[in-house]
């Protein structure tokens, strides 16, 4: 059975996530194959999510177009449609680390700050085999506030190369943090990156309902419908504040 390109839209953001699927038209517009702009923009991540991507083109006669890096945006063959654009910038995932000979394994996008959310709970685990860690996330929290206070200090003096080092320390206690409560850091904020996704879109169609964009609203016109879509989502299911 063949659908629309509006339903396999649907169906990727059902399976990727909100985050990761784009049909605004900014994204498409920066898309562009040869002078056609694709309906669909994604960025699945690993061979499981390309598969699911190939799978739900494919029953909905979607033509895909991959995207790697963006540097040659003009193919050989002019292509007749680009229906669904398959951006590859998220298989940067660590398949591998080998720490005795200093070597790892990485998807086709090697990107260091796309697997460095990956790196630095084996670099943690491996300083804990050595002695080198908190007994439990409690003193690991008290570092946490430690590094809070540092951050607030680079802001105050607004020292720009003493703000980038403070934050990446935070980062790194956080994701310490993580690692002892046993929570997967790089998980629970694509789940939150998909809530506020998914609200504000929400927020959206709310104004487009009352004759409105979201750039007319007031900050309490928007703060409003926002709480009212938290208030629609079932009891413990992921969310984010603001």
């Amino acid at each position: 059975m063949t659908v629309s390109v509006d339903d396999v839209a649907g169906r990727l953001e059902r399976e990727l996530g909100a985050s990761w699927v784009s049909v605004d038209e900014p994204s498409r517009a920066s898309h562009v194959v040869d002078g056609l702009r694709p309906h669909v923009v994604c960025r699945p991540a690993g061979a499981d999510q390309i598969a699911t991507v190939l799978r739900l083109c494919g029953e909905g006669g979607a033509a895909v177009t991959p995207w790697g890096g963006g540097t040659a945006v003009a193919l050989g063959n002019v292509p007749q449609r680009v229906d669904v654009i398959l951006r590859t910038d998220r298989l940067a995932a660590l398949v591998e680390h080998d720490d005795a000979n200093l070597t790892a394994t990485v998807h086709a996008e090697d990107q260091d700050a796309a697997h460095a959310s990956a790196l630095l709970p084996l670099l943690q685990e491996k300083a804990g085999r050595v002695g080198f860690d908190w007994p439990t996330w409690r003193q690991a929290w008290s570092k946490v506030r430690e590094e809070m206070a540092e951050t607030d200090e680079a802001v105050a003096a607004g020292d720009a190369a003493r703000i980038r080092a403070e934050f990446g320390d935070l980062l790194f206690s956080l994701v310490n943090v993580a690692r002892l409560l046993e929570i997967d850091a790089e998980d629970s904020l694509r789940k939150a990156a998909d809530t506020f996704t998914r609200r504000f879109k929400e927020v959206e169609a709310a104004m487009r309902a009352g004759g409105r964009q979201v750039d007319e609203a007031s900050a309490e016109d928007l703060d409003r419908e926002w709480e009212a879509a938290k208030s629609r989502e079932a009891p413990g299911r992921d969310g984010t504040g603001r």
